[in-house]
């Protein structure tokens, strides 16, 4: 599989800023493993399709990269 199009657009509008004052970290569970394999992880090619259909594929020749 091969990049062959980019598009960058804005789709939020707005601060990202986070709020003052103290916050709550939660650790994750275990004793510092990764998470375990995921036997029913989907192939690359499936997961780019669902996010194409997703978010649009209204990609043209200035796009390509």
């Amino acid at each position: 599989m091969e990049l062959t199009h980019l598009k960058i657009a804005q789709t939020f509008e707005g601060s990202g800023s986070l709020t003052d004052g103290e916050g709550e970290l939660i650790a994750f569970p275990g004793k510092g493993e990764g998470p375990q394999h995921d036997s029913d992880a989907e192939r690359l090619s499936t997961i780019v399709h669902v996010v194409n259909e997703r978010f649009g594929l209204e990609l043209g020749e200035t796009d390509q990269l």
